[in-house]
Protein backbone atom coordinates (compact mmCIF):
# COMPACT_ATOMS: atom_id res chain seq x y z
CA UNK A 1 0.00 0.00 0.00
CA UNK A 2 1.33 3.46 -0.90
CA UNK A 3 2.29 5.51 2.11
CA UNK A 4 0.74 8.92 2.63
CA UNK A 5 2.69 12.09 1.87
CA UNK A 6 4.24 13.30 5.19
CA UNK A 7 3.71 16.96 4.33
CA UNK A 8 0.04 16.34 3.55
CA UNK A 9 -0.27 14.44 6.81
CA UNK A 10 1.19 17.37 8.76
CA UNK A 11 -1.11 19.83 7.03
CA UNK A 12 -4.12 17.65 7.78
CA UNK A 13 -3.15 17.33 11.46
CA UNK A 14 -2.56 21.08 11.81
CA UNK A 15 -5.92 21.88 10.25
CA UNK A 16 -7.65 19.20 12.33
CA UNK A 17 -6.07 20.58 15.52
CA UNK A 18 -7.33 24.04 14.62
CA UNK A 19 -10.86 22.82 13.88
CA UNK A 20 -10.99 20.76 17.09
CA UNK A 21 -9.96 23.84 19.08
CA UNK A 22 -12.60 25.96 17.33
CA UNK A 23 -15.19 23.32 18.24
CA UNK A 24 -14.16 23.64 21.93
CA UNK A 25 -13.17 19.97 22.17
CA UNK A 26 -11.38 19.36 25.52
CA UNK A 27 -7.58 19.41 25.30
CA UNK A 28 -7.10 15.78 26.37
CA UNK A 29 -9.67 14.66 23.84
CA UNK A 30 -7.99 16.70 21.10
CA UNK A 31 -4.62 15.14 21.91
CA UNK A 32 -6.08 11.63 21.85
CA UNK A 33 -7.73 12.25 18.47
CA UNK A 34 -4.64 13.77 16.90
CA UNK A 35 -2.41 10.96 18.19
CA UNK A 36 -4.74 8.27 16.86
CA UNK A 37 -5.15 9.93 13.46
CA UNK A 38 -1.38 10.45 13.19
CA UNK A 39 -0.73 6.78 13.93
CA UNK A 40 -3.27 5.69 11.33
CA UNK A 41 -1.73 7.92 8.68
CA UNK A 42 1.76 6.68 9.55
CA UNK A 43 0.47 3.20 8.72
CA UNK A 44 -0.55 4.37 5.27
CA UNK A 45 -4.14 5.53 5.71
CA UNK A 46 -4.57 8.59 3.48
CA UNK A 47 -5.86 11.86 4.99
CA UNK A 48 -8.81 11.91 2.62
CA UNK A 49 -10.06 8.67 4.18
CA UNK A 50 -11.07 10.70 7.25
CA UNK A 51 -12.94 13.32 5.25
CA UNK A 52 -12.08 16.98 5.67
CA UNK A 53 -10.64 18.22 9.00
CA UNK A 54 -13.74 20.37 9.45
CA UNK A 55 -16.15 17.46 8.96
CA UNK A 56 -14.15 15.17 11.25
CA UNK A 57 -14.04 17.85 13.96
CA UNK A 58 -17.79 18.37 13.56
CA UNK A 59 -18.45 14.64 13.95
CA UNK A 60 -16.41 14.56 17.14
CA UNK A 61 -18.15 17.67 18.42
CA UNK A 62 -21.53 16.10 17.66
CA UNK A 63 -20.44 12.95 19.48
CA UNK A 64 -19.93 15.01 22.61
CA UNK A 65 -23.18 16.90 22.22
CA UNK A 66 -26.44 16.10 23.95
CA UNK A 67 -27.41 16.57 27.53
CA UNK A 68 -28.22 13.77 29.95
CA UNK A 69 -31.94 14.47 29.69
CA UNK A 70 -31.89 14.62 25.88
CA UNK A 71 -30.08 11.30 25.57
CA UNK A 72 -31.96 9.36 28.26
CA UNK A 73 -35.36 10.71 27.25
CA UNK A 74 -34.75 9.39 23.76
CA UNK A 75 -33.22 5.94 24.12
CA UNK A 76 -33.86 4.81 27.70
CA UNK A 77 -37.25 6.05 28.79
CA UNK A 78 -39.36 3.19 30.18
CA UNK A 79 -42.03 5.65 31.33
CA UNK A 80 -42.66 6.64 27.70
CA UNK A 81 -44.79 3.95 25.99
CA UNK A 82 -43.83 5.19 22.52
CA UNK A 83 -41.40 2.89 20.69
CA UNK A 84 -40.06 5.86 18.75
CA UNK A 85 -39.19 8.90 20.81
CA UNK A 86 -40.05 12.41 19.69
CA UNK A 87 -36.56 13.79 20.28
CA UNK A 88 -33.52 12.98 18.21
CA UNK A 89 -30.46 11.39 19.67
CA UNK A 90 -27.06 13.01 19.18
CA UNK A 91 -25.73 12.48 15.67
CA UNK A 92 -23.08 10.03 16.93
CA UNK A 93 -25.76 7.56 17.98
CA UNK A 94 -25.71 4.04 16.64
CA UNK A 95 -29.34 3.96 15.50
CA UNK A 96 -30.89 6.93 13.72
CA UNK A 97 -34.15 6.52 11.86
CA UNK A 98 -35.15 9.72 10.08
CA UNK A 99 -36.44 12.12 12.75
CA UNK A 100 -37.35 9.50 15.33
CA UNK A 101 -35.34 7.09 17.45
CA UNK A 102 -36.00 3.70 18.93
CA UNK A 103 -36.86 3.87 22.63
CA UNK A 104 -35.10 0.83 24.07
CA UNK A 105 -36.64 1.53 27.47
CA UNK A 106 -40.15 1.05 26.10
CA UNK A 107 -39.09 -2.26 24.56
CA UNK A 108 -37.71 -3.43 27.92
CA UNK A 109 -41.06 -2.63 29.56
CA UNK A 110 -43.04 -4.46 26.86
CA UNK A 111 -40.81 -7.51 27.32
CA UNK A 112 -41.40 -7.43 31.06
CA UNK A 113 -37.75 -6.71 31.86
CA UNK A 114 -38.43 -3.37 33.57
CA UNK A 115 -41.32 -1.47 35.09
CA UNK A 116 -42.26 1.97 33.83
CA UNK A 117 -41.00 3.68 37.01
CA UNK A 118 -37.76 1.72 37.38
CA UNK A 119 -35.41 4.33 35.89
CA UNK A 120 -34.76 7.46 37.93
CA UNK A 121 -31.66 9.39 39.06
CA UNK A 122 -31.46 7.50 42.37
CA UNK A 123 -31.34 4.14 40.58
CA UNK A 124 -28.73 5.30 38.10
CA UNK A 125 -26.54 6.78 40.82
CA UNK A 126 -26.78 3.46 42.71
CA UNK A 127 -25.12 1.50 39.89
CA UNK A 128 -22.22 -0.38 41.61
CA UNK A 129 -18.64 0.67 40.96
CA UNK A 130 -17.72 -2.72 39.51
CA UNK A 131 -20.41 -2.26 36.86
CA UNK A 132 -19.13 1.24 36.16
CA UNK A 133 -15.66 -0.23 35.61
CA UNK A 134 -17.04 -2.75 33.14
CA UNK A 135 -18.88 0.01 31.29
CA UNK A 136 -15.75 2.15 31.02
CA UNK A 137 -13.37 -0.59 29.91
CA UNK A 138 -15.73 -2.84 27.96
CA UNK A 139 -15.25 -0.94 24.67
CA UNK A 140 -11.50 -1.65 24.83
CA UNK A 141 -12.18 -5.39 25.02
CA UNK A 142 -14.19 -5.13 21.80
CA UNK A 143 -11.40 -3.06 20.22
CA UNK A 144 -8.91 -5.81 21.09
CA UNK A 145 -11.25 -8.43 19.59
CA UNK A 146 -11.62 -6.32 16.44
CA UNK A 147 -7.84 -6.03 16.10
CA UNK A 148 -7.46 -9.79 16.55
CA UNK A 149 -10.07 -10.50 13.88
CA UNK A 150 -8.37 -7.98 11.59
CA UNK A 151 -5.05 -9.78 12.01
CA UNK A 152 -6.68 -13.09 11.13
CA UNK A 153 -8.30 -11.53 8.06
CA UNK A 154 -4.94 -10.11 6.98
CA UNK A 155 -3.23 -13.46 7.51
CA UNK A 156 -5.73 -15.10 5.19
CA UNK A 157 -5.46 -12.25 2.65
CA UNK A 158 -9.20 -11.65 2.65
CA UNK A 159 -10.81 -8.40 1.52
CA UNK A 160 -13.16 -6.57 3.85
CA UNK A 161 -16.59 -5.66 2.40
CA UNK A 162 -17.51 -2.10 3.34
CA UNK A 163 -20.49 -1.56 1.06
CA UNK A 164 -23.10 -4.27 0.70
CA UNK A 165 -26.40 -4.18 -1.19
CA UNK A 166 -29.69 -5.33 0.30
CA UNK A 167 -29.36 -8.57 -1.67
CA UNK A 168 -26.00 -9.25 -0.05
CA UNK A 169 -23.90 -8.35 -3.09
CA UNK A 170 -20.59 -6.76 -2.15
CA UNK A 171 -20.18 -3.43 -3.94
CA UNK A 172 -16.94 -2.21 -2.38
CA UNK A 173 -14.10 -3.80 -0.43
CA UNK A 174 -10.95 -2.70 1.38
CA UNK A 175 -7.68 -4.59 1.48
CA UNK A 176 -7.13 -6.60 4.65
CA UNK A 177 -4.33 -4.30 5.81
CA UNK A 178 -5.92 -0.92 5.10
CA UNK A 179 -9.39 -2.06 6.15
CA UNK A 180 -8.19 -3.80 9.28
CA UNK A 181 -6.13 -0.79 10.37
CA UNK A 182 -8.96 1.65 9.69
CA UNK A 183 -11.61 -0.38 11.48
CA UNK A 184 -9.40 -1.10 14.50
CA UNK A 185 -8.36 2.55 14.53
CA UNK A 186 -11.91 3.84 14.52
CA UNK A 187 -12.80 1.33 17.25
CA UNK A 188 -9.86 2.64 19.30
CA UNK A 189 -11.10 6.20 18.86
CA UNK A 190 -14.55 5.23 20.13
CA UNK A 191 -13.02 3.52 23.18
CA UNK A 192 -10.81 6.51 23.94
CA UNK A 193 -13.72 8.93 23.54
CA UNK A 194 -15.86 6.86 25.88
CA UNK A 195 -13.15 6.67 28.55
CA UNK A 196 -11.94 10.28 28.35
CA UNK A 197 -15.22 12.14 27.87
CA UNK A 198 -16.53 14.08 30.86
CA UNK A 199 -19.36 12.26 32.63
CA UNK A 200 -20.88 14.51 35.31
CA UNK A 201 -23.45 11.86 36.22
CA UNK A 202 -24.00 8.12 36.08
CA UNK A 203 -26.67 8.69 33.44
CA UNK A 204 -24.14 10.40 31.17
CA UNK A 205 -21.68 7.55 31.64
CA UNK A 206 -24.37 4.94 31.01
CA UNK A 207 -25.51 6.55 27.76
CA UNK A 208 -21.96 7.08 26.56
CA UNK A 209 -20.72 3.59 27.40
CA UNK A 210 -23.73 1.79 25.91
CA UNK A 211 -23.28 3.64 22.62
CA UNK A 212 -19.52 2.96 22.61
CA UNK A 213 -20.12 -0.75 23.18
CA UNK A 214 -22.71 -0.80 20.40
CA UNK A 215 -20.41 1.07 17.99
CA UNK A 216 -17.49 -1.26 18.68
CA UNK A 217 -19.75 -4.26 18.23
CA UNK A 218 -20.57 -2.88 14.78
CA UNK A 219 -16.84 -2.50 14.01
CA UNK A 220 -16.18 -6.06 15.16
CA UNK A 221 -18.94 -7.38 12.91
CA UNK A 222 -17.56 -5.37 9.99
CA UNK A 223 -14.08 -6.80 10.56
CA UNK A 224 -15.54 -10.32 10.60
CA UNK A 225 -17.65 -9.89 7.47
CA UNK A 226 -15.01 -11.47 5.16
CA UNK A 227 -15.66 -14.83 6.83
CA UNK A 228 -19.29 -14.84 5.65
CA UNK A 229 -18.44 -13.58 2.16
CA UNK A 230 -18.57 -16.02 -0.72
CA UNK A 231 -18.31 -15.33 -4.44
CA UNK A 232 -18.78 -11.60 -4.03
CA UNK A 233 -21.78 -11.91 -1.74
CA UNK A 234 -22.48 -11.78 1.96
CA UNK A 235 -25.46 -13.76 3.20
CA UNK A 236 -28.47 -11.37 3.07
CA UNK A 237 -29.37 -12.14 6.68
CA UNK A 238 -25.96 -10.99 7.96
CA UNK A 239 -26.82 -7.28 7.91
CA UNK A 240 -30.17 -7.51 9.76
CA UNK A 241 -28.62 -9.91 12.26
CA UNK A 242 -25.77 -7.46 12.78
CA UNK A 243 -28.17 -4.57 13.37
CA UNK A 244 -30.11 -6.71 15.82
CA UNK A 245 -26.94 -7.65 17.69
CA UNK A 246 -25.79 -4.02 17.89
CA UNK A 247 -29.16 -3.00 19.34
CA UNK A 248 -29.08 -5.96 21.72
CA UNK A 249 -25.67 -4.90 23.01
CA UNK A 250 -26.79 -1.31 23.55
CA UNK A 251 -30.09 -2.26 25.15
CA UNK A 252 -28.53 -5.08 27.15
CA UNK A 253 -25.90 -2.72 28.56
CA UNK A 254 -28.55 -0.22 29.62
CA UNK A 255 -30.71 -2.96 31.13
CA UNK A 256 -27.87 -4.71 32.98
CA UNK A 257 -26.61 -1.48 34.56
CA UNK A 258 -30.11 -0.31 35.47
CA UNK A 259 -31.02 -3.61 37.10
CA UNK A 260 -27.75 -3.53 39.05
CA UNK A 261 -28.73 -0.10 40.36
CA UNK A 262 -32.23 -1.33 41.16
CA UNK A 263 -30.87 -4.29 43.10
CA UNK A 264 -28.70 -1.99 45.17
CA UNK A 265 -31.59 0.39 45.90
CA UNK A 266 -33.88 -2.49 46.85
CA UNK A 267 -31.15 -3.88 49.10
CA UNK A 268 -30.85 -0.57 50.91
CA UNK A 269 -34.62 -0.31 51.36
CA UNK A 270 -34.80 -3.88 52.64
CA UNK A 271 -31.97 -3.22 55.07
CA UNK A 272 -33.66 -0.10 56.41
CA UNK A 273 -36.92 -2.02 56.82
CA UNK A 274 -35.21 -4.76 58.82
CA UNK A 275 -33.50 -2.17 61.03
CA UNK A 276 -36.89 -0.63 61.83
CA UNK A 277 -38.35 -4.07 62.56
CA UNK A 278 -35.48 -4.89 64.91
CA UNK A 279 -35.87 -1.49 66.59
Amino acid sequence: MTRSNPSLNDEFLEELARKLAEANIPVKRREAVLTEVDELMSEGIRPESFGSPASLAQEISDALAGSEDAQRATIWSPDNPKLFADKQRPSCSILRLNSTDLNLGAIAVKLGLLREDDVDPAVLEAIPQRVIGALRWGPFALTAATAAVGMLVHRRRLRIPVRIGLNGRVKKTWSSKAGGLAIAGFSSLVSLFSLAAPTPSRADLLMQSSQALAANTAFLLTAGAPFVQKKGRVHPIYFPLSVGLVLAVEGGTLLFATRAGLARVHGRVHGQFEEKQDG
